[in-house]
């Protein structure tokens, strides 16, 4: 059998493969790695051929690493192989560590697309090290969307469903923004709930970019009462899934509920492009009554997704010295975003 590794740069010939396979995200997708890498990031896709076959494939983000040197290697959401075939991950992390090592990378860091149940053992005999913190969230809900609407209605929480329809019929109308401007608006929204709720969110420009690269597969939807925007979303599809990606509301006219109708406008729109289920991007992994985004756990929840939990997060060092010093730097960066956002050292999603 020959195996080999291919680099790839053409969008279509990427995900054509990507949406071959059985399991898959839109951090897989070719746009996803044009996106990051209009942002620091540089983007490598790689097939791995066996017999001319394709067996397996990752996309990664590399960048230098200030002060320590070398290069940060990051597979968002994992490698595109299947965990269980020993042989196929085995032969794609080998591959993987000739073009790593040449452009002098300390570690390769994966999250994998897998169950957190999924048996992961063949990863750890490579060498990769459970972590416990990562970068994609480790909890989602899922919502089947191949569901009649008032199907996906009856699944909703009782108080979710009304105040949906509250909203209607209070006047709360949303629309599909379709110029630059609605980002503005979207934005504008934003920058209130940052305020509020100490989110940490991209500035203007990504979203921008973000537009530009998704084209017809995204979608800015904002709730507006008498023509103030109260509420938005941005949603992005890639394949079978539609991503709620990132929500925002005004702090006033809260009564209205205005953030129950843009998500639910979200969800109606998400199934009229034919996407089938329709990912909300993140809940907390201890979603307690004391974790600060507990409220956040209970407005996605009620709108009757099913809880999927990933497995954790796992490093394969490759220079050992430099990795523990990544690592550190990498752990005080986070709980300094934390404390500047939030006030605290921990990340509340869990992540």
């Amino acid at each position: 059998m020959a195996w080999r590794l291919e680099e790839i740069d053409d969008a279509g010939r990427w995900d054509e493969f990507v949406l071959a396979r059985a399991e898959y995200s839109i951090t897989h997708s070719f746009a996803w790695g044009e996106l990051k890498g209009a942002f620091g990031w540089r983007p490598h896709r790689f097939i791995l051929l066996e017999d001319g076959r394709a067996r397996a494939g990752a996309q990664i983000l590399s960048r230098p690493i200030p002060v320590v040197g070398g290069e940060l290697w990051y597979a968002p959401r994992g490698f595109l192989v299947d965990y269980g075939d020993g042989t196929a991950l085995g032969e794609l992390t080998a591959a993987l560590l000739e073009p790593a090592r040449k452009r002098g990378a300390v570690v390769l860091k994966i999250e994998p697309m897998a169950r957190l149940e999924a048996d992961l053992s063949r990863l750890e005999a490579l060498g990769y090290v459970r972590r416990s913190r990562g970068v994609q969230p480790r909890r989602t809900l899922y919502l089947e969307l191949t569901r009649r609407e008032d199907e996906l209605l009856a699944g909703m929480d009782r108080r979710t469903r009304y105040n949906v329809k509250l909203a209607g019929r209070k006047g709360v109308i949303v629309r599909v923004g379709k110029e630059p401007a609605d980002l503005h608006v979207f934005y504008e929204v934003l920058e209130a709930t940052i305020e509020r709720k100490h989110f940490l969110v991209h500035n203007l420009p990504y979203y921008e970019k973000v537009l530009e690269l998704f084209g017809p597969a995204s979608a800015v939807l904002i709730a507006e009462y008498d023509g103030e925007p109260l509420a938005a979303a941005f949603v992005l599809g890639f394949g079978k899934y539609a991503h709620y990606a990132h929500a925002a509301s005004s702090s006033t006219r809260r009564e209205l509920k205005a953030t129950n109708k843009v998500a639910w406008e979200a969800i109606r729109w998400a199934k009229g492009a034919g996407y089938q289920i329709f990912d909300f991007w993140g809940i907390p992994r201890e979603p307690s009554p004391r974790n600060p985004l507990y409220g956040v756990y209970t407005f996605k929840k009620g709108f009757g997704g099913e809880t999927v939990a990933f497995a954790p997060p796992y490093d394969l060092p490759l220079k050992p010295v430099r990795y523990r010093l990544l690592n550190a730097a990498l752990a005080f960066q986070a709980a300094w975003r934390n404390v500047r956002a939030r006030g605290t050292f921990r990340d509340p999603m869990g992540n």
